[in-house]
């Protein structure tokens, strides 16, 4: 698809690079993830406690007291628990100038807003986590065993 194999990579903890292209989160990527918070957490971990600012939207679930004891640093955390229709609009907008995005999508994408917010991620560098499936993914992640 394209993508410069050369991108920085973002640290995660160490359980995710042995598994990720690369050995952590590719900057300008999209990442598909099973619906599990814990998962999200532990990608953002890395990057957070690198002073790396993050953002979580349209997951009202989500919890920060978890993601703290999950390692994610608080203080370069940014909650979106529901962005309404527009979810990603909001998504695309965070991407402008926060580096790693977690979004559930609140619908389907159509394809051409797929490319266009991959588009914008390899622009700004940014990375986007998307609970559930999406279609220009770098990697899908699932947990069998989220502990």
């Amino acid at each position: 698809q394209g993508r410069r194999m050369d991108a920085p990579v973002l640290p995660v903890l160490e359980p995710f690079a042995e598994v990720l292209p690369g050995g952590g989160l590719r900057a300008g990527s999209a990442y598909s993830l099973a619906r599990s918070s814990s998962l999200v957490s532990g990608l953002l971990a890395g990057p957070s406690q690198n002073g790396t600012w993050c953002a979580v939207v349209g997951m009202p679930d989500f919890g920060v007291e978890a993601a703290e004891s999950a390692g994610v640093d608080l203080s370069h955390l940014v909650l979106v628990p529901d962005p309404g229709p527009r979810w990603l609009a909001v998504a695309a907008t965070l991407a402008e100038v926060i580096p790693v995005v977690a979004v559930r999508p609140a619908s389907r994408t159509a394809d051409a807003e797929v490319s266009r917010l991959g588009a914008r991620l390899r622009d700004r560098g940014a990375v986007l986590l998307v609970q559930g499936p999406w279609p220009q993914a770098e990697a899908s992640l699932d947990l069998a065993e989220p502990e």
